[in-house]
């Protein structure tokens, strides 16, 4: 939950709803269905890290169920929940996402994102802990990949990511970060690019790594922010001396704006642009794609040493608990960063629905419709893309 939504369905699932649109629906109904009820569907607008601590839990529980070729039956439950822990509670709640599935092809999904905010919100802690056993899309590297080039591997590994920030300044924090995965891809597409061996990867193995993060956070809300900014810097290095089997670094910088229109009406801009140096797998490349970073394309579609994007959207309010939003994407990759400014930029647009589902601790489904690519995408997740 830190600096965007996260899915109540895996990656791996919401990539595979841009491809069987009849899913969407269905999820969209059981998890209005399922969802505490609310009193009311004003927004109650509040003041930022204000004294007044809301120490009220809130808790929803999702049904998960799709069915593909590759997977046959899928099932599963997911739920998001909403607290104030510590001695000290801060006005910011904390939140874990947890959420598990299992295939008919015995395949397995489960996933916990958890956001911690401490002492009177000085100190943040975030990450993901999870094991996917799974398969995945693989277009190739570069900004010019072929949608019908599509092939897919299966791979089985555990997750683990973990970010400690402290304040250094008045809506500043900085800390370190860890993040590990333990690959073992067990199965390749036949005769496709992957099963031959030539990318950095497809070996599997473990990538171990740790990194440095300097964040700026003036937001007056984290759930659904109508004004402020969210400015995240990050530097991350994986080595053999951490105990992984590669060695590459990566840069980011990510920079979102909230200006506000109105009471209700929010304007809100995104910039992210990252860059990688050594030699990592295909699996840790910079992806143009998603859930949050390019809606309408395929994630995974563009992958490569470097990425620029910039997104904007214009959120609104429509009836009740529901609201609105238009949003636009622009952006590529490319192996050497001098090229991100030398055209070729993917431009993809779209609309969505919010439903809220607890008007105090502003928390709402997402369903976004993007397009601009090969095919339409349906991202069915909580909170927004930024």
């Amino acid at each position: 939950m830190a600096s965007a939504g996260k899915t109540i369905l895996p990656p791996s699932i919401n990539h595979f709803l841009m491809k069987r649109s009849w899913i969407v629906p269905l999820l969209l109904f059981c998890c209005l269905f399922i969802a505490k009820p609310c009193l009311s569907g004003q927004i109650k607008p509040i003041e930022r890290d204000s004294l007044e601590i809301r120490k009220e839990a809130f808790a929803a529980f999702y049904p998960i169920l799709f069915y593909f070729p590759e997977t046959r039956l899928g099932f599963g439950v997911a739920t998001i929940y909403n607290y104030y822990p510590g001695l000290k509670a801060s006005s910011r709640p904390s939140q874990w996402q947890v959420g598990g599935a299992y295939t008919l092809n015995k395949q397995i999904l489960m996933y916990g994102f958890y956001q911690y905010f401490l002492h009177q919100n000085r100190t943040e802690i975030f990450g993901e802990i999870g094991y996917y056993d799974y398969f995945y899309f693989y277009y190739g590297i570069g900004n010019d990949t072929r949608f019908g080039e599509e092939e897919t591997y299966s791979v089985r590994f555990p997750r683990f990511r973990l970010h400690l920030l402290k304040q250094v300044a008045p809506d500043w924090r900085a800390g370190l970060s860890y993040k590990f995965d333990y690959y073992n891809i067990y199965a390749f597409e036949e005769h496709g690019h992957l099963e031959q061996g030539t990318e950095t990867g497809t070996e599997g193995g473990i990538i171990s790594t740790i990194g440095a993060m300097l964040r700026y956070d003036s937001r007056d809300d984290i759930n659904l922010p109508r004004m402020g900014s969210l400015v995240t810097f990050s530097l991350e290095h994986n080595g053999h001396q951490l105990g992984s089997q590669y060695s590459f670094q990566r840069f980011s910088v990510d920079v979102i704006k909230y200006i506000p229109i109105g009471e209700q009406k929010v304007l809100a801009l995104n910039l992210f642009s990252g860059r990688m140096y050594g030699d990592p797998p295909f699996q840790e490349l910079l992806l143009l794609g998603g859930a949050k970073r390019g809606r309408g394309i395929v994630e995974g579609r563009y992958r490569d040493y470097n990425l620029l994007l910039f997104q904007g959207e214009f959120r609104f309010p429509l009836l009740g608990r529901f609201r609105g939003s238009v949003f636009t994407s622009y952006g590529r990759v490319s192996q050497e960063y001098r090229h991100l400014l030398h055209g070729g930029y993917h431009i993809n647009y779209g609309a969505g629905v919010r439903f809220l589902l607890d008007p105090d601790e502003r928390i709402q489904l997402r369903f976004d419709l993007g397009l601009g690519s090969n095919e339409p995408g349906y991202y069915l997740t909580v909170g927004e893309a930024f």
